[in-house]
């Protein structure tokens, strides 16, 4: 019995090593923020993500560039008074 447990040790360990490896490769955590949303807005905004099949991350970038996009246009057309305040 004790030598079955020690392949099993092994192939978790190789496991843990390459997801960790993996991770590393593939999000760079320097280009990433974190962000508190209330739950409402999340639960409001999740279901339209999904619907669009971008993750909450994407959905958000979405959203942002969306408005960054229309504020330069309002910018450039000179309107200011209907533009949204943060």
């Amino acid at each position: 019995m004790g030598s079955q447990k020690t392949p099993l040790v092994r192939i978790n360990r190789i496991n843990f090593i390459f997801d960790i490896t993996l991770r590393k490769e593939i999000m760079d955590a320097s280009k990433y923020k974190s962000i508190a949303v209330k739950i409402d807005t999340y639960n409001l905004a999740k279901p339209i993500a999904e619907s669009k099949y971008m993750s909450m991350g994407s959905y958000i970038a979405f959203l942002v560039d969306r408005d960054a996009k229309n504020a330069k246009k309002r910018k450039i057309n000179g309107e200011t008074k209907n533009a949204p305040q943060c």
